[in-house]
């Protein structure tokens, strides 16, 4: 069950991604036996498995790459309490701000290279 934030629990993590590649070896089957002629992919196993490969490594990293965004969002929307942490120091305050807006830009820059 997921808690308060909506994070999954591992059980929940794992049906998921059982799903999905059972989803994904469905496709890969179909997909390869549509272009390749019926029974392609069951004579041909290793196509199935680098189709599924591909498949899942094109997902995790837009899931990575929706992820940096989120963070971005937030490290921008939080500002890590500047203010609070520096006690007033205008220098140190500059110093917070720009070494936070560098990792927000960070974040976005790896984000839109992946995605």
């Amino acid at each position: 069950m997921s808690d308060a934030l909506g994070t999954k629990s591992g059980a929940e993590w794992r049906e998921r991604a059982a799903n999905m590649a059972s989803s994904i070896f469905r496709d890969a089957v179909q997909d390869i036996d549509e272009r390749l002629g019926k029974d392609y992919a069951a004579e041909h196993p290793e196509l199935v498995g680098a189709y599924m490969q591909v498949a899942a490594t094109d997902y995790g990293a837009s899931v990575v790459a929706q992820e940096l965004v989120h963070l971005a969002e937030a490290w921008e929307g939080i500002g890590w309490g500047l203010g609070d942490r520096t006690d007033g120091d205008a220098e140190a305050e500059a110093s917070e701000a720009e070494a936070s807006e560098v990792a927000r830009r960070g974040c976005l820059l790896a984000a839109r290279r992946i995605g």
